[in-house]
């Protein structure tokens, strides 16, 4: 034995390529094996460590109500340490509005340490720390931050130090009401800043060091999750009888202000309808009076109106009869003038004539005193009383002469003045008439004025009457609307009391949330990842292990042939078949062995190392801890040694059956057969002499031939299906938002909205620019039992069509559904249920339902039923599915912002939110797809060297025989080099078909609950595949070119026996 231990470390410097090819597909497997294996183990310490420095939580508790500090006391307990935090979403203002997660911070806190990466910690209530991601780049050490919120007594805060937190370990931030629905980043704020009366969780840490993914872990937690259970709802009773009570005494108290505010109102009112009525009775008094001096106004205003009218008309009269009178004189003017200097000079005779008889009258009066002094004196008394007769006499005569001459004088006179008079009298009669005119016009001016003075006056009292009226109307309205506005006040107030009487009667005790570690998204995340990671670690491996068989099997039945003579000498010399074995089983368990170490070394410490690298883009966890798995270890070496110890005995198992003797010969030539092309003679006489030796050469080997193609396909498979696995994992992102769902946001209304009022947001939310359309729905969680499982499922009515909006039809048949009294479910739904067309499914909500599945419809993420609105029959929705343009980041910020104006919406979410958390997980995982390429290249090259050495050294002397006849290097090349090539071919073609298989294989074996992947292979993943290949291949073929440039023609040549 020790001699074939000897020969068998010979054999490995003998057979050195055929050793390391061994040695290589073992370090490949046993690698990848103890790599992938591990990593999933390795990712769950890492975590654990992570979880034990920062003490991370157990249990986050969480109370519908809040948790006050007498129920933070009776949570308290031994075995365990309780902390109570607060945590609320805010808007930090800036350039562009953030929203961010605001958690409490104390120095004292034990659970949830907060790991300090640069900076200090907080030690003033205005100081903050803040996480270090992308979003928060902009925002520095030293810098302050406005933080929106009535929570926070200090809002602007310094930002002194940067940090990481056990809570988000993931880059997931989770979703939230405000702006876009999306949580940009954490900060921590000291405890005694935040202005609430009651913590919003509490922090649960067991006194243990279990790891989380143990299953002592999980029974401890299943345990205590029972016992907070029956802890908390004995306080959630104790808590609902004091709102209860408090409650009621608010209504109470409620009831009493609502009714003093009625009787209050209702005297108010009385005195205001009472000033209502007095001002009627005024007014109406006011109306009486103003139409009686209105009457008598107008009736004065109409008589001296006509008054007026009939003066004009009289004088119009007078007018025309002076005009008639003027143009009259004017037509005698002339002749008037001629009579009047007539009668002038007239006057001048009877003037001169009167001067001569005063001349006269004078001179006989002076005669006559003289007579009459004579005659007193007796002087000539006769004859002077006789001249004093005769000068009485002619006084007498000049007297009577002047009496006609003054009577005739004032006859003329009066004819004078007559003429003249008529003209004065005319223009008398003028200035008179004219005169009378301008007093009437002062009279009409004076009329109007009056009568403009008196509407006025008029209008002026009819307006107050009516400004008083309008005051009466405007008051009696207002009183009218106030009774309304009252009324509906009071109703409402009526309507709140009974909604609060209600709520009191259906007011359910608070809710308790026991969430363990799974409810955190980062570590749910996490473990579903390595998960994932472990399920491709089932499957992929045990490809690397068949192909070691054959790889190993072509080796060592090879090994075997060439040492026949060998065999056949020790046989002779009395050694025993398991000792000839053993000489090619140490040579084979050495090259696995070596092989078994390298690639668990190797494994252990790159693979892990890669693909958590991989992940800590989107984890923020410490380095990997990468540890020695022995059971890996171990389990990879035996499982390498079990393939190549058996390929090695089953290699050695056919040529030890023989005889010493018939080993000592050479083993004959495999005869030539005709191959089925050759009876094909169209394309057989048009193949060339090279090209006919290649078909037979291919087809004569059958063992080669078999072990090259699948080997080949082996490789070519699993590249395939390392490509699959990421155009599969990536490709249900857009599928399910782009096929699936065709809508781009999600608005759910508060659950106390009136219908009316959704309906009157539902039209100015459509109103709203860039919003194309909106679909009504309601949707709600069900939950659907079976025997197997348990499945949470998202229950959606359309109120019309869903067309446009998400798309209901078969994947595979591509038959589209519409909701005709019927529900439609999700694929993957249906295969967990094993539901078909047809089936009937009992739903239960509110009330219950039994519904026709009328269709198993496309869908990648989580599990949904659609049903019928006529099945739903009800008018309730709450939420609303919108479409709209493309939009950037700050254009949904400000339409999530337009949409939640009014104080109805609960929560807005963005699909293009949901879409990026879905997208950079799946991504993450497709890159551990390229590992599995990396690796698959790897070991096709292996395979493909392995094959191509095998197939020089078994046709060794063939290939020396024809350089012996002349043929060149690059012939020698192409002959063996065109078969290699056609295997290749052959394989690929079968590799297709392999990694179309394999990708469903470990597609349906990585699928989650709640995810189906797509199971088709891009065009260009098969032709990168088939190029990888081929580039494999290409690399062979140059080595094989060396090596045919290196064959002895001598050594080759002589003979072997």
């Amino acid at each position: 034995m020790k001699t074939l231990f000897k020969e068998s470390v010979v054999s490995v410097k003998k057979n050195f390529k055929r050793f390391l090819s061994i040695l290589l597909i073992v370090l490949l497997g046993v690698g990848f094996f103890a790599g992938i294996k591990a990593t999933s183990p390795d990712m769950k310490n890492t975590i654990d460590k992570y979880y034990r420095d920062t003490n991370f939580m157990d249990f986050n508790l969480i109370s519908t109500w809040g948790i006050k500090d007498n129920d933070l006391e009776k949570l308290k307990g031994s075995g365990y340490d309780i902390q109570g935090n607060y945590e609320f979403d805010a808007i930090v203002k800036g350039e562009t509005e953030e929203v961010i997660k605001i958690l409490s911070y104390d120095k004292n806190d034990k659970i949830n340490k907060v790991v300090l990466l640069d900076g200090r910690l907080p030690s003033k209530k205005n100081e903050c720390l803040i996480e270090q991601s992308e979003y928060t780049k902009s925002h520095k050490i030293g810098d302050k931050i406005t933080v929106e919120d009535d929570n926070l007594e200090e809002k602007t805060l310094d930002i002194v130090g940067i940090i990481k937190s056990p809570i988000f370990t993931s880059l997931e931030r989770g979703t939230t009401k405000l702006l876009s629905g999306k949580v940009n980043f954490f900060m921590y704020v000291p405890k005694d800043n935040f202005n609430i009366d009651y913590y919003t969780s509490a922090y649960v840490k067991l006194n243990n060091n279990l790891s989380t993914f143990s299953t002592e872990y999980e029974d401890i937690i299943v345990k205590k999750a029972k016992d907070f259970e029956k802890l908390t709802e004995s306080i959630s009773e104790v808590r609902y009888n004091e709102e209860i009570e408090k409650a009621n005494k608010e209504i109470k108290d409620s009831e009493d202000k609502l009714n003093a505010e009625k009787e209050k109102y209702n005297k108010e009112i009385e005195k205001a309808e009472e000033k209502i009525n007095k001002a009627k009775k005024e007014y109406n008094n006011g109306l009486k009076k103003f139409n009686y001096n209105k009457e008598k106004a107008y009736s004065e205003l109409i008589k001296n109106e006509e008054a007026l009218k009939d003066a004009r008309k009289r004088l119009e009269k007078e007018r025309e009869k002076l005009n008639k009178s003027k143009k009259e004189y004017q037509q005698h003017e002339k002749e008037y003038q001629t009579t009047l200097k007539t009668l002038n000079q007239s006057i001048k005779e009877i003037d001169a004539g009167l001067e001569e008889i005063d001349t006269n009258l004078d001179t006989l009066y002076n005669t006559k005193t003289t007579l009459e002094q004579l005659i007193s004196n007796n002087i000539e008394v006769t004859k002077n009383q006789m001249l004093l007769e005769d000068v009485n006499n002619n006084i007498k005569m000049l007297t009577d002469k002047k009496e006609k001459l003054i009577s005739k004088r004032e006859e003329v006179s009066k004819a004078i003045d007559k003429i003249n008079n008529a003209k004065k009298m005319l223009e008398d009669a003028d200035d008179l008439l004219t005169l009378k005119e301008k007093e009437l016009s002062k009279n009409e001016a004076t009329f109007k004025q009056t009568k403009k003075s008196t509407v006025n006056s008029l209008n002026q009292a009819k307006r107050k009457l009516d400004d008083a009226y309008k005051k009466i109307v405007s008051n009696s309205k207002k009183i009218e609307i106030s009774k309304k506005e009252a009324k509906a006040k009071f109703e409402d107030a009526e309507i709140q009391i009974k909604n609060a009487k209600r709520k009191v009667e259906d007011l359910k005790k608070p809710t308790w949330y026991i969430l363990d570690r799974n409810s955190n998204p980062g570590f749910y995340q996490y473990d579903q990842d390595t998960e994932r990671i472990k399920n491709v670690g089932k499957l992929f491996p045990l490809v690397f292990f068949v192909v070691a068989i054959l790889i190993c099997l072509t080796s060592m039945t090879r090994m075997v042939e060439e040492e026949r003579g060998q065999i056949g000498t020790l046989k002779a010399l009395g050694y025993d078949n398991v000792q000839i074995a053993s000489k090619y089983v140490i040579y084979a368990l050495l090259a696995t062995i070596i092989g078994s170490i390298i690639g668990v070394l190797i494994g252990f410490r790159i693979l892990p190392s890669i693909i958590f690298n991989m992940y800590s883009m989107m984890y923020n966890v410490d380095k990997i801890i990468i540890e020695f798995n022995w059971y890996y270890a171990l389990t990879g070496t035996l499982i390498a040694i079990f393939c190549t110890v058996a390929a090695t005995l089953f290699a050695c198992y056919r040529e030890l059956k023989e005889s010493p003797a018939a080993l000592m010969r050479p083993k004959s030539p495999k005869a030539g057969k005709r191959v089925l092309l050759e009876r094909i003679k169209f394309i057989w006489n048009r193949l060339s002499f090279t090209r006919k030796v290649t078909v037979r050469n291919v087809f004569r080997y059958k063992k080669r031939f078999l072990m090259t193609i699948v080997g080949i396909a082996g490789c070519t498979g699993l590249i395939i299906a390392g490509f699959g696995l990421r155009d599969g994992i990536t490709s249900i992102v857009s599928s399910q938002y782009e096929k699936v769902f065709n809508y781009q946001i999600e608005v759910t209304f508060k659950p106390d909205v009136t219908l009316n009022e959704k309906n009157k947001e539902v039209e100015r939310i459509k109103k709203i620019d860039k919003i194309n359309d909106v679909l009504i729905v309601n949707k709600e969680s069900v939950e659907i039992k079976s025997k197997n499982t348990n499945q949470s499922i998202q229950l959606i009515v359309p109120f019309s069509s869903p067309d446009g909006f998400i798309s209901l039809k078969n994947r595979t048949s591509g038959e589209k559904y519409k909701l005709n009294n019927n529900i439609v479910v999700s694929e993957k739904l249906s295969k967990l249920l094993n539901l078909k067309k047809g089936d009937k499914l009992r739903l239960k909500t509110d009330k219950e339902y039994i519904a026709t599945i009328g269709g198993i419809t496309e869908n990648y993420f989580l599990h949904y039923i659609y049903m019928d609105k006529k099945l739903y029959d009800s008018s309730y929705y709450n939420t609303l599915f919108i479409k709209t343009d493309n939009l950037t980041d700050e254009e949904e910020k400000v339409l999530a912002t337009e949409i939640k104006k009014n104080d109805t919406i609960s929560n807005i979410s963005f699909t293009s939110s949901t879409r990026n958390v879905f997208d950079s997980t799946m991504k993450n995982f497709a890159l551990v797809a390229l590992v599995l390429v990396v690796s698959a290249g790897l070991l096709a090259f292996v395979v493909l060297y392995n094959l191509a050495n095998v197939n020089i050294s078994e046709r060794i002397r063939e290939l020396a025989t024809i350089k012996v006849l002349g043929f060149y290097d690059r012939e020698v090349y192409n002959y063996v080099g065109r078969e290699t090539t056609i295997l290749t071919g052959i394989g690929m073609f079968f590799g297709i078909l392999i990694g179309k298989a394999l990708t469903v294989f470990i597609l349906k074996t990585c699928e989650l609950d709640q995810i189906m992947f797509g199971t088709t292979i891009k065009i260009q993943s098969y032709i990168y595949s088939l190029l990888l290949t081929l580039f494999f291949t290409l690399l062979v073929n140059i080595t094989t070119y060396f090596a045919l440039k290196k064959v002895n023609m001598i050594e080759s040549l002589k003979s072997i026996e």
